[in-house]
This record gives structure tokens, C-alpha cells and sequence, in this order.
């Protein structure tokens, strides 16, 4: 896997290399091939295949929501009115 820093956020951004085996990781969690290695500068962590879509399908959504109350919150709103606005849309 190799790793860059991003000229955009400056953020480090990693691209994806495949790997063909088992590994086996300090604790002693086995690492099944199509799973998916997570990691940032406080370690790694390990999400079984089975479950990697779901979790990716996830953060998407959290993603998008931040973004949302990000654009509110430039447009002049408050916190308290964008978090009042989301939890009056989840009664929808």
C-alpha cells in the first residue's frame, strides 16, 4: 500500500494494493483475503469481507451528513438549528 500526502487537505491518502493469503496480525487475528486493513496514524484495525460493504455503505451516510451540517452551518445556521432541523426530518 503506498502513501502520499494529499496537496488538497493535506490529509495522507492511501491507495489500495491486493493481497493473495492469510496473514496473521499481532492479535492473532487472522486476516482473510478480501478483507479490508483500515488504518490511520493510531493504528490498524481489521473489517472481515463479510461486513466491509455495509460498514463502507455506513460511513458514506454519516459522510454525507457532515457535509450537510457543514454547508448549513456556512449558510448562517447554528449547530442547535441544523441538529433540530435533522432530528424533525427523521419524525418524516
Amino acid at each position: 500500500m503506498g502513501k502520499r500526502r494529499s496537496t488538497l487537505s493535506g490529509r495522507a491518502v492511501f491507495r489500495h494494493n491486493s493481497w493473495s493469503g492469510r496473514l496473521k496480525s499481532g492479535g492473532n487475528r487472522k486476516v482473510e483475503t478480501g478483507d479490508w486493513l483500515l488504518g490511520d496514524d493510531d493504528g490498524v484495525t481489521v473489517l472481515p469481507k463479510k461486513i466491509a460493504v455495509e460498514y463502507a455503505n455506513r460511513a458514506m451516510d454519516v459522510l454525507e451528513k457532515e457535509n450537510r451540517i457543514r454547508e448549513e452551518i456556512k449558510e448562517g445556521r447554528t449547530l442547535a438549528q441544523v441538529t433540530d432541523l435533522l432530528r424533525w426530518e427523521k419524525k418524516v
